[in-house]
């Protein structure tokens, strides 16, 4: 079963109650059976979409219970991924 690939918008949506996808996101991320894989660089983003909130803490602990679900692989961050990123967004 290939993976699906989580980037910020469905991170932020997914814990922000009032964001006008969440309903949607929510409702897939519960239906869904395949793994997930995501980046550090995605995580980053959506720590930093909350940095400035009251959701702050909240998206710090969906961090840490992310980093450590068996269902979600995070890929570390590296000088040539990035430069991939570049690459295949070129």
């Amino acid at each position: 079963m290939s993976p699906l690939f989580a980037d910020t918008f469905f991170y932020i949506a997914l814990l922000n109650r009032d964001d006008h996808h969440h309903a949607r996101v929510l409702a897939f991320a519960r239906a869904n059976r395949r793994p997930i894989v995501t980046t550090h660089y995605i995580l980053t983003e959506f720590l930093d979409a909350f940095s400035a909130s009251d959701a702050r803490t909240s998206a710090a602990a969906w961090i840490n219970r992310l980093q450590t679900d068996p269902f979600v692989t995070v890929v570390e961050g590296s000088p040539r991924l990035w430069r991939q990123s570049v690459q295949l967004y070129t």
